[in-house]
C-alpha cells in the first residue's frame, strides 16, 4: 500500500489492513504465507489463530530474513509497510508503551 494510499483512508496502517487490501481472510492470508515460506525452504507454518494474534497485537511476527521477504510478497507491500504495520499492531495493544 503507498503513502497515497494510506493518506486516502486516514487510517493507520496494520496487519489487518495489509490483509484486507490483498482481500484474504486470516485463514486464508495463513495457508498463502505456509506456503510462500515452504517455497523458500521454512517449514514455518502458520495458523488463522497466529494472523489473530498479530492482527491484535498479542504477538509481533516473528519471521526470518527470508519469511519476512515472503510475507513482503504475500502481502503486497514494502518491508518498511510490514514493519509499521506490526509495530502498530503491538502499539495499539499496549498503549503505555513509548514509541
Amino acid at each position: 500500500m503507498t503513502q497515497e494510499e494510506k493518506d486516502e483512508f486516514h487510517l493507520p496502517l496494520t496487519i489487518a489492513s495489509l490483509r484486507k487490501n490483498i482481500n484474504v481472510t486470516q485463514e486464508e492470508l495463513a495457508a498463502l504465507l505456509t506456503v510462500a515460506f515452504k517455497l523458500i525452504g521454512s517449514s514455518r507454518k502458520v495458523t488463522k489463530k497466529s494472523v489473530s494474534d498479530w492482527e491484535t497485537g498479542r504477538h509481533k511476527p516473528r519471521f526470518t530474513p527470508e519469511e519476512t521477504l515472503a510475507a513482503c510478497n504475500t502481502l503486497s507491500c514494502t518491508l518498511s509497510a510490514l514493519a509499521e504495520a506490526s509495530k502498530n499492531e503491538f502499539l495499539r495493544m499496549s498503549p503505555n508503551i513509548e514509541n
